[in-house]
């Protein structure tokens, strides 16, 4: 039974990682979308952004 349980927390020790190499990403996309936030067309795209990547933060500010 413990091996059942175990899978969910071993994914997110690997992701992790994954996660690391995805905030340069967003950090580099925000600073060009900070500029860019004046347009309105670009604010829904960087809240959609920006709840992947909340998403992937949680797990790593935990």
């Amino acid at each position: 039974m413990i091996s059942f349980p175990s899978p969910p927390m071993s994914v997110s020790f690997p992701s992790p990682p994954l996660i690391v190499s995805m905030p340069p990403p967003p950090m580099r996309m925000l600073a060009r979308l900070s500029p860019v936030n004046v347009s309105p067309p670009l604010p829904p795209v960087t809240f959609s952004m920006l709840r992947i990547v909340s998403s992937a933060i949680p797990p790593i500010v935990t």
